[in-house]
């Protein structure tokens, strides 16, 4: 029996701490998704990235043409629940948006890709680290960014969460790669509720790749990045 506790022991996924805090966001997706699906959950949080940021999301959803299966009246209501939710937690909404549009995989799909998700803590500390000796016009590029969660912490401490800095930001700045699409879509939509310019966020997809950042071609990043 003792040899049984510690095999479960070894198997079991630490919860992240994102999850302990916003457990009730999280149950809230989890429920989404299981009656709608995976990408209804994407849907969602499109909705509540609008409200956060103050953007139209039908506008967006013209910009961005992924694939949706909610529709923009229930994602709308959906999101409004969802963003009380959030707007009570002590951690940033664009950090939540981030942990909260991690693709579902389970414990093996991570040992065969490796994508393993940057806890928020661990992201505010990193970009504290660098954001004093940022250079003027430098740019960030995340080569394995997930759904962004080191991107948004970078763009919180760099700009002081002064809107025109970080319009600025994510025009110009920042860049990231990623094998998911569906982390691409997460990280844009987690950006996304840092601004209210969809021009803004037309330009920042511009430089989510989808692509291995490790075969990528130098030519690429020295044209969406150039040092």
């Amino acid at each position: 029996d003792n040899q049984k506790q510690r095999t479960n022991c070894t198997m079991t996924s630490p919860q992240p701490h994102e999850d302990l805090i916003g457990k009730l966001a999280v149950e809230f997706l989890l429920e989404v998704r299981e009656r709608e699906g995976e990408n209804a959950v994407l849907d969602v949080l499109e909705a509540v990235s609008s409200i956060f940021g103050g953007w139209d999301l039908v506008e967006y959803r013209r910009a961005f043409a992924d694939k949706r299966v909610v529709p923009v009246k229930r994602a709308k209501l959906l999101a409004v629940e969802l963003t009380q939710i959030i707007s009570n937690l002590p951690i940033h909404f664009g950090l939540v948006l981030c942990r909260l549009a991690q693709p579902q995989i389970s414990p093996g799909e991570q040992r065969e890709t490796g994508a393993y998700y940057t806890d928020f803590r661990l992201a505010r500390d990193l970009a504290k680290s660098f954001v004093a000796c940022w250079p003027l016009n430098g740019k960030l590029v995340d080569p394995a960014c997930g759904t962004g969660v080191l991107l948004v912490s970078a763009v919180l401490e760099i700009s002081g969460e002064d809107p025109r800095c970080i319009k600025n930001l994510l025009r110009h700045s920042i860049f990231g790669c990623d094998l998911s699409k569906n982390a691409l879509r997460g990280a844009r939509i987690a950006l996304g509720s840092l601004t209210d310019s969809i021009d803004t966020l037309c330009e920042l997809d511009s430089h989510l790749l989808h692509q291995d950042s490790l075969i990528a071609d130098s030519q690429i990043w020295r044209h969406y990045a150039p040092s």
